[in-house]
């Protein structure tokens, strides 16, 4: 706080002048040889910022001042003026005491000091001193400066530190935590600050620093801070919040760790055919799950709690199974078969309805397709693997458009594994071998890619960024991605293969949780040996072909999952 007292010398006669010290005839009744003055003393409060804003809360909350002057006579401090100043409801915001006799002297101390209350109790907000002339039978001026000088005394603020809690400090991603500033004077006292704003906040040095796209947003990666210290978690990491009394400008600072969210391990289904052939999983409707077998050429279809209903069979000409399966809103199953180029829609009960697509790299033409999904038009999108591209199709497989080319470019693929799309029409893809997801409009249009680039940087990519994307381990780094999914609220989730766990992310790469390990197998709960595809259903209940172990496991929001094993 920087609440001004402002004290103007002037002559006796000059009473017009309201911040005056005067000095001229007259007793102090201690002796008639001892001159005395008169002394007026004005406050100029701050103004409140707001009309709806009552001036008793701005800012800084102080209420009252207490002014004095001190004398040294007679081998002891004598406090010769004082007066306590309280703040005003009503402009003008000025409060004024008037002496009517104060003694002279050539060294008086002139002090104020500023309380959070009306009665001039509580810790001190801010002080200030200064020592001053009052001369006989003339005009009062600072110590050391020329008579006719005015006499101007600044508060300064107490505070010489600033707390911030709780602790420990860490919040869950996409969760909140009400964080509190404490403002301490250099006794550790806590200096009252009631005022509504009295602080600033604000998240700074949140690694990593992300490039800012119109795609992404701004704001910070990590968290974000609101002005009453309210701090969401945006992506799991480190961030640095930082509160400032705004009187004072002291800051403090917290290092908040944004937590992943939780997923916990609901239950798993083994396939009874044994082998390594679970690649994929899709949901479908009332709690029903489609598994393609990739050996056994068959999709299983399971029941909630991991109940097995039954199976269908799924070959083209003799040849290997299905690959990769999604399920669409009008209730159609479609399978990709990699290794012969196509796909097939079925209704729910396994019946062949349409197949598309062979061995090519024009047009709708496929060649190893892999992943599938659908939008909420009943369009078609298909990885095609090998051709290093989208292709989009019409549900009856009437060719649309396609994106991508080979190569690890903007919009490039070396291997697309998957693609999914959100609500709005943009779809996200992986790439199996250049360890990342890209991101592209309804369109085709690249929008950007998240993941590790070769300095190390991990998150989101802006077109044209020049970034070469490589492997890691690390929190939101990829390695051999597969399987990938979007939930309605937007968030994805992928599959990071090589590193044995699902990742989930905000629709721009910021990272919200990670789960799993590797095991050998048969492996636990939780435990991944080159897990696949991935699906997440309406009730964000998420399903992982776990392909070595030879099943699906289900997960769910922790404290939300109930553990079923078979």
């Amino acid at each position: 706080m920087r609440t001004k007292v402002m004290v103007v010398a002037a002559m006796l006669m000059t009473l017009a002048v309201v911040c005056v010290w005067l000095s001229g005839c007259g007793g102090s009744g201690e002796s008639a040889a001892v001159e005395a003055g008169k002394l007026t003393v004005s406050v100029t409060w701050p103004a409140p910022e707001t009309a709806q804003v009552a001036p008793q809360t701005v800012p800084g909350g102080s209420q009252s001042i207490h002014v004095q002057v001190e004398e040294t006579y007679d081998d002891a401090t004598h406090v010769v003026a004082e007066a306590l100043l309280v703040r005003p409801t009503a402009p003008p915001w000025v409060s004024e005491a008037h002496f009517a006799s104060v003694r002279a002297d050539a060294e008086a101390l002139l002090a104020a000091v500023a309380y959070p209350n009306e009665d001039g109790t509580g810790v001190a907000q801010a002080r200030a001193a200064m020592t001053i002339v009052i001369p006989a039978g003339g005009a009062g001026y600072p110590y050391g400066g020329n008579p006719g000088d005015e006499v101007h005394l600044v508060l300064d603020s107490t505070i010489v530190e600033v707390q911030v809690t709780p602790d420990p400090l860490e919040v869950i991603a996409r969760m909140t935590k009400q964080f509190v500033a404490t403002a301490k004077d250099a006794d550790g006292s806590t200096v009252l600050v009631p005022a509504t704003n009295a602080f600033a906040w604000s998240v700074a040095d949140a690694p990593p620093v992300p490039p800012v796209s119109a795609a992404q947003g701004s704001g910070a990666w990590n968290a974000s801070v609101d002005g009453e210290g309210v701090v969401t978690g945006l992506s799991m990491g480190t961030a640095r919040v930082t509160a400032t009394e705004n009187d004072s400008g002291v800051s403090g600072e917290a290092m908040v760790q944004i937590l992943p969210q939780l997923y916990g391990f609901a239950w798993e289904w083994q396939d009874p055919a044994g082998g390594f052939g679970i690649l994929d999983a899709a949901a479908g409707a009332s709690d029903t799950i489609y598994v393609p077998q990739h050996e056994a050429s068959v999709v299983y279809s399971i029941g909630a709690g991991g109940n097995y209903i039954g199976q269908w069979p799924c070959m083209i000409y003799g040849m290997e199974g299905p690959t990769g399966i999604a399920y669409s809103a009008d209730g159609h199953i479609y399978v990709t078969y990699h290794w012969t180029n196509r796909v097939e829609k079925r209704d729910a009960a396994g019946q062949l309805l349409n197949q598309w697509g062979e061995e090519a790299i024009p047009g709708g033409q496929l060649y190893g397709p892999t992943g599938i999904t659908t939008d909420a038009s009943g369009r078609v999108y298909v990885a095609d693997t090998v051709n290093a591209r989208i292709v989009r199709y019409a549900d009856d497989g009437t060719y649309l458009d396609q994106w991508g080319s080979f190569g690890v470019g903007d919009g490039q693929f070396l291997a697309a594994a998957d693609v999914a799309v959100d609500a709005t029409g943009n779809a996200y893809a992986t790439d199996y071998l250049s360890n990342r997801v890209q991101k592209f409009d309804s369109t085709g249009g690249f929008l950007g890619w998240w993941g590790k680039d070769g300095s190390g940087y991990i998150g989101w990519h802006d077109p044209g960024s020049g970034a070469i994307p490589v492997a890691g381990d690390e929190p939101g780094a990829l390695n051999a991605p597969t399987g990938i999914a979007v939930d309605s609220g937007g968030d994805v989730f992928v599959v990071d293969a090589g590193n044995c766990r699902v990742e989930k992310f905000g629709p721009t790469g910021a990272t919200l949780s990670t789960f799993g390990e590797y095991a050998e197998s048969p492996g636990g709960p939780g435990q991944f040996n080159d897990p696949g595809g991935i699906d997440v259903d309406a009730d964000g209940g998420v399903y992982v072909a776990d392909s070595d172990n030879n099943r699906v496991q289900k997960f769910g929001p922790a404290g939300e999952v109930e553990v079923v094993i078979h």
